[in-house]
């Protein structure tokens, strides 16, 4: 198997699992109705920084390759909205749309590739 058709399926199967996942979580319960505990808890918070600080620092990435201000405003919304999700659809993006002969890092790391 060709290593970036390897890349898009692993980061479809990444963005669906996490899909699966959320869509699970939230048939049991709404994610605004959380335990107070949770609220209030210090690891929590530090989770989160953690995660919104990864994300803003792979959408800065993703600001760069898309090189254009309203797709990057745009990719802002989805990664801070859906996070990893957005992420991994946006990784499959790159990787399908790039052409025939891109390897992955070309498909993944060349700015305004497609």
């Amino acid at each position: 198997m060709k290593p970036r058709l390897l890349a898009a399926i692993i980061a479809a199967a990444l963005f669906l699992t996490m899909l699966a996942f959320t869509v699970r979580a939230l048939a049991e319960r709404s994610v605004f109705k959380h335990p107070p505990a949770v609220a209030s808890d210090v690891w929590v918070h530090a989770s989160l920084v953690d995660a919104y600080a990864c994300f803003f620092m792979l959408w800065v990435w993703i600001a760069y390759c898309v090189r254009n201000w309203l797709s990057a405003t745009i990719w802002f919304v989805l990664v801070m909205s859906f996070g990893s999700m957005a992420i991994a659809l946006y990784a499959f993006w790159r990787l399908v749309r790039a052409p025939a002969n891109a390897s992955v890092r070309e498909a993944m790391f060349t700015p305004a590739l497609t």
